[in-house]
């Protein structure tokens, strides 16, 4: 309530007392609210203020209101939705997935790969010939390497609780593969909605996830007994599909390991 007992410059005047005329007459954090007209009302205070007279409020209660609702729009409407966005789409954090990084194919010197001992820099990535880029990542892609670049679509997230990777961009897809061992044609990696199939998990063998850290990546396919790793045919080279295959083959070929780039 109103308080108009204790007026004053020099008084310590406390919530919704006066009169004040300047800050330093509140007490503490409080302002002196100065009015502009006659029978305005006091932010936070009940009653009637009389007269003119200036009275101590909290300084939250001065902030503006929000304006009132206008009958035209005070800015222009949005334009027609576009087919695909406009801007590029936001990352969602999964839960227990370790940061967005490339998945790099491993190279270290001494590897021969396409007749050269130069170091190639492949990266896995999300691609279909012919679909539209800038849609980024969608379900039914290939799985394949490409030179590493700054694309989003060769962002992966690695997800320990249930041994899946998944596109950074679509983090609800899942990579995964067709429960077929050594066929190239019908095993290649895709990307289908994440449900919790042995299909989508993969293994980690080695310094797994860790900047130039090497490792594997296993599948659940046994081939005569023998694990299966994430390789691509023979020496690598842009655009091809990724597949499970022995590990003992793809470390004879050099491309069973893959590292953190």
């Amino acid at each position: 309530l109103l308080d108009y007992s204790k007026p004053g410059r020099d008084s310590n005047l406390g919530e919704c007392e006066g009169d004040c005329d300047r800050n330093r007459d509140c007490a503490g954090d409080l302002i002196c609210y100065n009015r502009k007209e006659r029978g305005e009302a006091l932010p936070g205070c009940e009653g009637t203020p009389p007269g003119d007279k200036d009275f101590c409020i909290k300084r939250e209660h001065t902030y503006p209101p929000t304006p009132r609702p206008t009958r035209r729009p005070t800015s222009p409407p949005t334009r027609k939705p576009t087919r695909y966005p406009t801007s590029a789409p936001t990352f969602t954090p999964v839960p227990g997935g370790k940061p967005a990084a490339r998945i790099k194919m491993y190279w270290q010197w001494g590897y021969y790969w396409q007749e050269s001992r130069k170091e190639e820099k492949y990266c896995m990535q999300c691609r279909n010939p012919g679909w539209d880029r800038r849609r980024g990542c969608q379900v039914r892609m290939k799985i394949e390497i490409d030179d590493c670049s700054k694309s989003k679509r060769q962002k992966f997230v690695r997800v320990e609780g249930d041994k899946t990777i998944r596109p950074a961009m679509s983090p609800h897809l899942c990579i995964t593969h067709q429960n077929r061992a050594d066929d190239i044609s019908l095993d290649t990696l895709t990307l289908e909605y994440c449900n919790g199939s042995k299909r989508q998990q993969f293994y980690t063998v080695g310094t797994p996830w860790q900047k130039w850290g090497k490792f594997e990546i296993r599948t659940s396919l046994k081939s005569n007994r023998q694990p299966t790793c994430l390789t691509n045919a023979h020496h690598p080279r842009e655009h091809e599909n990724i597949f499970p295959q022995r590990c003992d083959r793809a470390r004879f070929h050099q491309t069973s390991s893959w590292t953190v780039y």
